[in-house]
């Protein structure tokens, strides 16, 4: 067995999809079945029960569990050490990242990053703010860029605040807004409740919200071909070809989104890790 046995089993076992763990892997369905084809005939034991709806772990694979978490963070400690015993920052990155900052900022990041520390294992997953916390919380990353407010006793630095901005077609820029349609986007509780009180305090009513898309990009997309409206943060809007307004609150405050760098206090000690923080903080000047 090898590091990447460790890991297509543990992501199994919290999947139970082999589709999922192929994804978050950056790997095939094919060769996720071969792995474990092939783990189970050298253990000699059968790991998974298949079926239609996926896959259960079965007690073999469950007693094995904390043995392999075990293992992988003791071989990812011994790369680590043997590496700052020779003066070399390397060994394992594990980073969960919110999908904005991995779609506008994180590949500066990691060019910058993996120019300076070419040794350095990076293992990165990029997911929904929410979903990158709990990655957190369940231990699976150690680092986190999240926007948003989470409650977390670790490390916290703010990284950045960005506005939010009210876009439109041009040929809507007079029209009223509840005359036009409401473009959402489903995101953390913070941020929804925000934006409810600015659209209460201006008596906004998208009650023509049928139209939920996660994805920013798709959302620029409709907007610009008159679509309706919506409210982004200004670091999605850089090519955006419509109008652009800062989201005030009555109280004259601006709408701002918060992105943070949360890491467990324990993984600061490695060097790769205050490397990638400190690399992430100097792209934010």
């Amino acid at each position: 067995m090898d590091e990447r046995d460790f890991e297509v089993l543990t992501d199994l076992a919290k999947t139970q999809n082999i589709t999922k763990t192929a994804r978050r892997l950056f790997t095939t369905q094919s060769a996720i079945t071969k792995r474990i084809q092939k783990l189970e005939s050298d253990l000699g034991a059968q790991l998974f029960s298949r079926s239609k709806t996926g896959l259960l772990p079965l007690p073999a694979l469950e007693r094995i569990l904390p043995y392999l978490e075990s293992v992988r963070d003791a071989t990812e400690t011994i790369r680590n050490l043997a590496g700052s015993y020779n003066g070399e920052i390397c060994g394992a990155l594990r980073i969960g990242v919110s999908v904005n900052y991995a779609r506008y900022r994180l590949p500066d990041v990691l060019t910058d990053y993996m120019s300076r520390y070419p040794k350095v294992d990076i293992h990165a997953k990029a997911n929904r703010s929410p979903d990158v916390y709990r990655a957190l919380t369940d231990g699976e990353v150690s680092v986190a860029i999240i926007r948003g407010e989470y409650a977390w006793n670790g490390g916290d630095i703010l990284l950045s605040e960005e506005p939010h901005c009210l876009v439109t077609n041009r040929s809507h820029e007079n029209t009223p807004l509840n005359k036009l349609t409401y473009i959402a986007r489903d995101t953390d509780a913070g941020y929804m409740a925000e934006l409810a009180r600015w659209m209460s305090e201006n008596g906004l009513r998208p009650t023509r919200s049928n139209l939920i898309m996660n994805d920013v990009p798709t959302i620029v997309t409709m907007v610009e071909k008159g679509m309706g409206w919506s409210v982004l943060p200004s670091i999605c809007l850089s090519g955006f070809k419509g109008v652009i307004k800062p989201v005030i609150l009555k109280d004259g405050s601006s709408f701002v989104r918060k992105t943070h760098i949360l890491y467990r206090p324990d993984y600061l000690a490695l060097p790769q890790a205050r490397a990638f923080i400190e690399t992430a903080k100097q792209h934010e000047i």
